[in-house]
Parts: C-alpha cells; sequence; structure tokens
C-alpha cells in the first residue's frame, strides 16, 4: 500500500509539472472554407482523424503545449488555438479575432488550386488587422491525396515558390490532418519562430497586445526579465549571456580569494612580534633652544611632573 501511494503522488506531480507553461500565445487558422482547418486543429489536440466535420460557425477553441527546446533550455508554449469560419458570409465576424494575435496559420488545399490563390485575401487582412511582428505559417493541407489527385487541381510548386519569395516571412510547409503527417512540425515551427521573437525583443509578453503572456512558470524574475530583453535588444544570444554570466561570477570568485588571501597577510602581521615601522612625521620639527651648555632648554613635562616639580 505505501508504494501504491508513492507511485500515485508521483504520477500526480508528473502531471502538475506537464499542465503548467512558461508563456501561453494566441494563434489563428485561417483559410478558405473546405480546406481542413478543424480536422488540423483536432488532429493536433486530440491526435486522431475527425471522421465527421461540419462548418465551423464564428470561432472554435482548443489549447495544446508544445515543448521547444531540451534540458534546461526547454520552453513550453501554450498555443491557443481560433479555429474561423471560412465561408465569406463569416469573413466580417471572424476578423474581429485577428486583434491580439501573435500567430496564424495559413490553411489551403494542395489538392485545390484556388484555395491557395485566396490565401493573399487573408494575409491582407492579418497584415492590417494584427501587429508587425505576427508570425504566419502557410500549410498545404490533404497532402496524401496528392499522387491521386488531378493533375490540373493541384497547387503547382512553382507557384509555391514565387509565393515564398514574394512573402519572406511566411514560412511554408505541408500536413495530413487525416494521416498526421507534418501536423506537429507545423505548430513546432509556430512555437519556435514565436519563442525565437520573444528571445530577441520583438516580442513583450508584458504588452497586453502582443499575443503572448507570460504563464505559470516564469523562467526569471521581473528585474532578470528586463536585462535580458535589453541584452536582446543589443542582438547578445541566450548562448552568449550564459558566458557573460559565467565570465562575471568567474570575477566575482577571484575578487572574494584576492581579499581572503589580503585579509590572512595583514592578520599575520598583527599577530607577528615583529615591530611596524612608522613612516618618518613630514611635520616641521621645532628648532631646538640649546642653553649655554650645549643642552635643550625644553623642560620634559612628564619628568617634571614624575618628579613633583610644576613647571
Amino acid at each position: 500500500m505505501p508504494s501504491n501511494s508513492t507511485s500515485n503522488s508521483t504520477d500526480a506531480s508528473d502531471f502538475d509539472s506537464d499542465l503548467r507553461y512558461d508563456y501561453i500565445a494566441k494563434v489563428i487558422l485561417l483559410g478558405p472554407s473546405g480546406c481542413g482547418k478543424s480536422c488540423i486543429m483536432h488532429r493536433f489536440v486530440k491526435g486522431e482523424w475527425k471522421v465527421s466535420s461540419s462548418q465551423t460557425i464564428g470561432v472554435e477553441f482548443a489549447s495544446k503545449i508544445v515543448r521547444v527546446g531540451s534540458g534546461s533550455n526547454l520552453t513550453r508554449i501554450k498555443l491557443q488555438l481560433w479555429d474561423t469560419a471560412g465561408q465569406e458570409r463569416f469573413r466580417a465576424l471572424t476578423r474581429s479575432y485577428y486583434r491580439g494575435a501573435a500567430g496564424v496559420v495559413l490553411v489551403y488545399d494542395t489538392v485545390n488550386r484556388s484555395t491557395f490563390r485566396q490565401l493573399a485575401e487573408f494575409i491582407q487582412d492579418v497584415r492590417s488587422l494584427t501587429c508587425p511582428q505576427v508570425t504566419m505559417v502557410a500549410c498545404g493541407n490533404k497532402a496524401d491525396l496528392i499522387e491521386e489527385a488531378d493533375r490540373t487541381w493541384i497547387v503547382p510548386p512553382a507557384e509555391v515558390r514565387t509565393f515564398s519569395q514574394s512573402n519572406p516571412d511566411i514560412t511554408v510547409t505541408t500536413c495530413s490532418a487525416k494521416s498526421g503527417k507534418g501536423i506537429e512540425d507545423l505548430f513546432d515551427k509556430v512555437a519556435a519562430q514565436l519563442l525565437t521573437k520573444i528571445e530577441l525583443g520583438e516580442i513583450d509578453p508584458e504588452d497586453m497586445n502582443s499575443g503572448v503572456q507570460y504563464g505559470d512558470v516564469p523562467r526569471w524574475d521581473r528585474s532578470t526579465k528586463k536585462s535580458r530583453k535589453k541584452d536582446s535588444k543589443k542582438g547578445f544570444s541566450a548562448l552568449s549571456r550564459f558566458f557573460a554570466n559565467r565570465a562575471g561570477e568567474e570575477e566575482i570568485k577571484k575578487d572574494q580569494q584576492d581579499k581572503e588571501e589580503s585579509g590572512g597577510r595583514s592578520s599575520s602581521r598583527k599577530n607577528s612580534n615583529t615591530p611596524l615601522l612608522r613612516r618618518p612625521s613630514t611635520v616641521e620639527q621645532e628648532p631646538i633652544e640649546l642653553d649655554g651648555r650645549g643642552a635643550d632648554s625644553r623642560v620634559d613635562v612628564a619628568q617634571q611632573t614624575k618628579s613633583g616639580c610644576c613647571y
């Protein structure tokens, strides 16, 4: 019985640690109707294929924690996903959800060229309604149907390359919500780009309009965050900051050792029987007046006091 209780408490603590995160970021899914935005979100969050899917009206929500890095550099980012309606009649409604988004996933159908060309309208809305530092990733869904689809409907690779050259700030990838291929990689790209912008100071989690907020596991206190932000603006990387801090610690240790050694030398001098040499006084001495016998005419007051004389 004791072993079971111990294992249960350990599992509970592991479960609690898995739910904690460093940042929370708002990410919206955009794209024409029927491209599989809801299926992508369901596959990512639930890890399964959504067999029956109806058209989204308004917006649907889901969230999942993504881990970026490993070991001491591990950062947990909770992606708060907003699945918007792709139908034209809901576009005016969904535009109200653009504000405050830190990341955008632009979904198109790889076997439907028209959906890829419609992305230009969504991109225009994103650039006008979100912050300039927004992270955008374009993803071609239904990649599992490329081999069986009509070639005239497939999005040509040359057109995708042209799109990438015209929009260098947008990462392009492909996925399949049905098979799950490329789904994890899609959101890993989003989380990694968000973290990079946070560390470079392009996104300030303390800004309520940035789309990113601090989570329940602060990686540093407020003063450290400010210094890290200043270093990031100067172009310092996390690795350079590490070595700079390490050099500073070594400098402090060296100063402490020097102080201890100097303190030891001073204490040894105090305990020694050797008399300390005094510096000669720089104060000018009074001229000594000699009497007729050549003796000092000044009277030793201490000597007279001992003998009982009063001067």
